[in-house]
């Protein structure tokens, strides 16, 4: 058995925040990485532990609302995961994600509470309606094993890669890096049909066509993670397939609308050019420590 004594400071377990991003006082501060890796048997028995208690709703403490559709969760999980839930429970209010999105927490949490949003804050209820029911289900389904299914795609949320580019940007609305990095994960690994001649692997790139507009209106410019991928998986594929692409008038729009996609696969592909005749490591290229052209090294 370890004792306090014997865990280290190290850094912030994925998923956890020191500090309210909507309040200055600072959230509970996680426990300190331990010196030893945790065995997957003991992540196992606490993610099966975690999914258990999810199932049989034993213990649950709060509520969230979208779609008319409530459930129920523990709070004590929950908050621990996400900055903006921690704001809505633990803040002691009753809060829509529209007030989030208009930056009205800070203002809620220091006002005093009325004796109904008192009564209201008792129940620990947030509401989501803007939010897509399947989606929420896939986060909190996060907060308690760690992983969220991308297989059950329907009408209303899109391809794969839809899916898990809505669940990247809703790990950014929530407060919630661990599960932008398990979204991120979970898109790379669908890009690998990238390059492929199957008509399996080419219905793969038709669906990751249709979820560019998605990952270009959700992400920054600043955030590269599902840029580079879908930008990466498209300079391969063209390289083998480049007869199908260009024809296209679907392809054709995409690259008007989001010009930013068509100049990230000019890029990657001047880079694995250059990787090709150099042998050397295209990152350390000019290419990429300028950031894109007329730098001052390029």
């Amino acid at each position: 058995m370890s004792s306090v004594d014997d865990w280290d400071s190290g850094p912030t377990p994925i998923g956890m925040a020191h500090r309210n991003k909507w309040n200055s006082s600072p959230l509970p501060p996680p426990l300190k990485a331990p010196r030893f890796a945790v065995p997957d048997p003991a992540r196992e028995e606490l993610v099966q532990g975690f999914g258990s208690i999810l199932k049989s709703g034993r213990g649950v403490d709060m509520t969230v609302v979208c779609q008319n559709e409530e459930f129920k969760y523990h709070s004590a999980i929950v908050c621990s995961r996400s900055t903006f839930f921690a704001a809505a429970v633990w803040g002691n209010f009753k809060v829509s994600h529209r007030e989030r999105e208009k930056s009205f927490l800070p203002f809620l949490i220091a006002a005093p509470l009325s004796s109904q949003s008192q009564q209201e804050a008792q129940t620990k209820a947030v509401k989501l309606p803007d939010e897509n029911l399947l989606n929420v289900k896939r986060m909190m389904r996060y907060f308690y094993i760690l992983d969220y299914n991308d297989d059950d795609v329907d009408e209303g949320t899109g391809t794969v890669f839809i899916i898990n580019a809505q669940m990247y940007a809703m790990g950014d609305r929530f407060g919630v890096p661990g599960l932008k990095g398990v979204a991120a994960a979970k898109f790379e690994r669908h890009c690998s049909c990238a390059g492929g001649k199957s008509a399996a692997d080419q219905r793969q790139m038709d669906s990751l066509l249709l979820a560019i507009p998605t990952v270009y209106k959700s992400t920054p410019k600043k955030d590269g993670t599902l840029r580079d991928s879908v930008a990466g998986a498209f300079a391969r594929d063209l390289l083998v397939n480049g007869e199908k692409w260009f024809p296209s008038t679907r392809f054709q729009k995409i690259c008007r609308q989001f010009p930013d996609f068509i100049f990230d696969v000019l890029g990657k592909s001047v880079a694995s050019q250059g990787r090709k005749k150099s042998g050397g490591d295209w990152r350390r290229s000019k290419w990429n420590q300028n950031d894109g052209w007329g730098g001052p090294g390029f």
